[in-house]
């Protein structure tokens, strides 16, 4: 196998990769450049023919768990293992880390519907520690006027965020970008930092972006989210939004589908956090 670390240079075999994954919205293409400037962890691709066909990310992430992402397949490269190698060699550079603990632990997210890449970390001892629900939301928000919503700074303490009930019904974490975060001092400072804490016409949100809008509504409301969905949809002209509900209620769930929310997997928890276990 013929393994090189990712460059700016390599920008065009990625987007190349990326166009038949997520119905051409994969969000590689616009983290591309800002991963291969992370110092920490490892951006890895496989070369065949002259050119990228496979790719995978181990990262560090803030709250200090060692995070496999990002992996990737050429359509006219699959069925060769190719994801198969990529994911060893990043995860044994994680393995190495975890015992010399400059990690926490090892840990991955996918979705429900990725079977292959579910039976591919089972059989690494990877098991299900948690599941949330993911929907979407297309901009269609043409005809609606962004001076009806009001956003303002979230300001709230560190000690006050991380005693949220949120987050006490939710084993202390947060979960945006198919990433789950241990909540801690750092996540809070970055989320600061970045302005992803806000109030929108009342409702505690978090918002994160990684390609689209991540969208986090404290209080698990229809209002709260479509808000702040609308909100982040006309204001910055993304094509679409992802939304993040644990423990969505039945009446939340039938709101979502009357007003065009979207899901893959029948509004079933679909994005599934898997931890390493030795």
């Amino acid at each position: 196998m013929n393994y090189k670390i990712l460059t700016h240079e390599d920008y065009d075999d990625i987007v190349d990769i990326s166009r038949n994954i997520w119905e051409g919205n994969d969000y590689l293409p616009s983290v591309f450049h800002k991963w291969v400037d992370e110092k920490d962890g490892c951006f890895l691709g496989l070369v065949v023919d002259d050119k990228v066909v496979a790719v995978g990310k181990y990262s560090i992430l803030i709250d200090g768990q060692g995070w496999l992402e990002g992996l990737r397949v050429h359509v006219d490269y699959r069925g060769r293992q190719y994801a198969h190698a990529i994911c060893d060699m990043l995860f044994n550079l994680a393995r190495e880390d975890l015992r010399n603990n400059k990690i926490t632990n090892i840990a991955m997210c996918t979705h429900k519907d990725t079977v292959a890449s579910i039976n591919m970390m089972k059989a690494k001892n990877f098991y299900l520690e948690d599941s949330c629900m993911v929907v979407f939301k297309e901009n269609d928000n043409y005809n609606k006027d962004i001076n009806d919503i009001n956003i303002e700074k979230w300001d709230i303490s560190y000690e006050e965020f991380k005693n949220l009930d949120y987050f006490k019904k939710n084993k202390n974490r947060i979960t945006y970008g198919f990433t789950y975060f241990n909540l801690c001092k750092e996540i809070y400072d970055e989320l600061v930092e970045s302005n992803s804490l806000v109030i929108v016409n009342g409702h505690r949100c978090i918002v994160k972006v990684k390609g689209n809008p991540s969208i986090i509504c404290i209080d698990n409301t229809f209002e709260g989210i479509n808000d702040c969905v609308n909100y982040y949809l006309l204001k910055e002209n993304y094509s679409e939004a992802e939304i993040y509900i644990h423990n969505p209620s039945d009446e939340l769930i039938s709101k979502l589908k009357e007003n065009k929310y979207e899901s893959l997997t029948n509004f079933e928890n679909d994005c599934l956090y898997y931890v390493y276990k030795e």
